[in-house]
């Protein structure tokens, strides 16, 4: 009759290397960073205008300066100061 082999004694959580213990944390923080960066980071401002209504506002004179960035080729324009203002 054969002897029944010893069971492997399984670590217990306080038994495991430290490196999955700081893997945890580490993937843990990684998830928090990204979470901050997505949630944090300025969205569009400003309305869309298409070019035509763009062209009428230029000869109305609504229109005040336009700026293209060459970089990542946003267009931003601004309004003239009204009276009100």
């Amino acid at each position: 009759m054969a002897t029944p082999s010893p069971k492997s004694p399984t670590p217990s959580s306080s038994e495991r290397p430290n490196a999955a213990k700081w893997g945890t944390w580490a993937l843990f923080a990684v998830a928090i960073i990204v979470m901050l960066a997505v949630f944090t980071t300025p969205g569009e401002s400003g309305e869309s205008v298409s070019y035509s209504q763009y062209r009428i506002w230029l000869e109305e004179g609504i229109v005040e300066s336009v700026e293209r960035n060459n970089v990542n080729g946003e267009i931003k324009g601004f309004y003239r100061a009204t009276e009100a203002e």
